[in-house]
């Protein structure tokens, strides 16, 4: 799923500041203090990983106290939890900008496929990705939110291939949802392996690709 960057960006600048005592006590008190754990929290539990990353390293990285962060976030599945939500809500702004381009027209089809492939291939952090999987697994929240995502994701998609090919019946459209789920969460982590074309072909050659599976499709 991609990440927030807004968030990064201004996570960056925070950290680029030098800060003392006092200083601390004025970053504590700035309204984005909840924007900056959420993205020192991205960094961390990307590169060091969700279950040895400490309160007192993700403070540090944050430019805020321990203190904070509790009192912001119950504990770090609360941090995950919100990472979750927040990637949900900018995630669902921009498939639907996509659905309804494609839907009324002022896109085709292929070139929605393709932007959401583009999407899915900028993601910054594709280690997190899984450990966000692997903590869904283990707490009801964080799996009912990558549920309620998933399932809107799935929406998006269905209408697309709608749109592709009207002539679907409900078995085949099921089954070409199931294939697109499959190969745009396949593409999250893209990076992890060998690959040999870059960003922009593989998510125009996936798009080609997928328009021609959609228009022949039919049982």
């Amino acid at each position: 799923m991609p990440l927030a960057g807004a968030l990064l960006r201004s996570y960056k600048r925070v950290k680029g500041q030098k800060v003392g005592a006092g200083n601390l006590v004025a970053a504590q008190q700035r309204p984005d203090g909840r924007s900056r754990i959420i993205a020192a929290a991205r960094n961390l539990f990307a590169s060091r990983g969700f279950h040895l990353t400490a309160m007192s390293e993700l403070a540090a990285e944050a430019q805020v106290s321990v203190g904070q962060i509790y009192r912001l976030f119950k504990n770090k599945d609360d941090i995950i939890l919100a990472i979750v939500e927040d990637d949900h809500r900018e995630w669902m702004v921009q498939m639907t900008q996509v659905r309804d381009a494609a839907v009324s027209g002022r896109i085709s089809p292929a070139e929605a496929f393709e932007r959401l492939i583009l999407e899915t291939l900028s993601d910054e952090y594709e280690t997190l990705t899984f450990e966000i999987l692997a903590e869904a697994g283990r707490s009801a929240e964080v799996g009912a939110r990558i549920r309620q995502f998933a399932g809107d994701f799935r929406a998006v998609l269905r209408d697309l291939a709608c749109r592709a090919n009207d002539r679907l019946g409900e078995r085949d459209l099921e089954a070409v949802t199931e294939l697109l789920m499959a190969t745009l969460f396949g593409l999250s982590g893209r990076n992890l392996g060998d690959h040999h074309l870059d960003r922009e072909a593989t998510a125009s050659e996936i798009a080609r690709l997928i328009m021609a599976m959609l228009k022949n499709a039919e049982s």
